[in-house]
Formats: structure tokens, C-alpha cells, sequence
């Protein structure tokens, strides 16, 4: 499994809970657990365009 697959995945668990979430505060810290895979996984393709460069 690769890193970006573990971020998918983490992603989905994620976006399930935010959905049945009702409180705020915790629909709050699970989009910024979001934002944080999101900037990770484009930092991740980041890395790879330019190895293979």
C-alpha cells in the first residue's frame, strides 16, 4: 500500500464521520484533518513529478 493509498483511505474514514458527526466543534478538527491529508497528499505528488524529472 502505498502512501497515497493510506491517505485515501484515511481520507474516506474521514469524510464518513464528518457526515454522521452533529457537533461542531468535532466537524471543526475533522476538516482540519482534512486540509492536512489534502496538503500532504499534494506535497506527496509534488515529490514524485519532480523525481522523475
Amino acid at each position: 500500500m502505498t502512501t497515497l493509498d493510506i491517505f485515501k483511505k484515511e481520507l474516506n474514514l474521514l469524510i464518513d464521520e464528518m457526515q454522521r458527526c452533529t457537533n461542531t466543534k468535532i466537524k471543526e478538527q475533522i476538516l482540519n484533518d482534512i486540509l492536512l491529508i489534502h496538503n500532504a497528499v499534494k506535497d506527496q505528488l509534488r515529490k514524485l513529478t519532480e523525481a522523475e524529472k
